[in-house]
């Protein structure tokens, strides 16, 4: 009997171990949260002084970099979210710095969009209430 709840148990125990090491590989200190937002060039920012100027270039910088794929930029938001929570006293910043590369993001799928002509097809969709 206790053979067979040895064999049940220990599948679970290195699940619940697997898990526990992801979740600490992932975590985020707010020194790391910083580090990153300034390599990106994430102004700083709070609600008193939120540096409208900055964040719009760097909208427009990020939109046109080649050497920031999209793919990177929602890895950059994704971290950013989790950098709101893990550091709340700068939670202006993660979430101005997120809304910027959102933009950028979006802008891109415009250019997408027009670069392939779709925006017809684009227009016909949603005048038929395809959303």
């Amino acid at each position: 009997m206790a053979k067979r709840k040895a064999r049940f148990l220990l599948p679970l125990v290195l699940l619940f171990v697997i898990l526990i090491t992801a979740q600490a590989e992932h975590a985020l200190t707010p020194e790391q949260c910083r580090a990153d937002s300034d390599v990106w060039g994430v102004p700083k920012a709070t609600a008193l002084t939120p540096n409208d100027y900055e964040f719009r270039n760097l909208t427009r910088d990020t939109a046109h970099s080649q050497a920031i794929t999209a793919k990177k930029l929602n890895a950059r938001i994704d971290e950013l979210s989790m950098c709101m929570r893990t550091d709340p006293t700068q939670s202006f910043r993660y979430e101005e710095g997120s809304r910027a590369f959102n933009i950028a993001i979006l802008l891109r799928l415009g250019e997408f969009v027009s670069r392939h002509q779709m925006m017809n097809q684009f227009y016909k969709e949603d005048d038929n209430g395809q959303r």
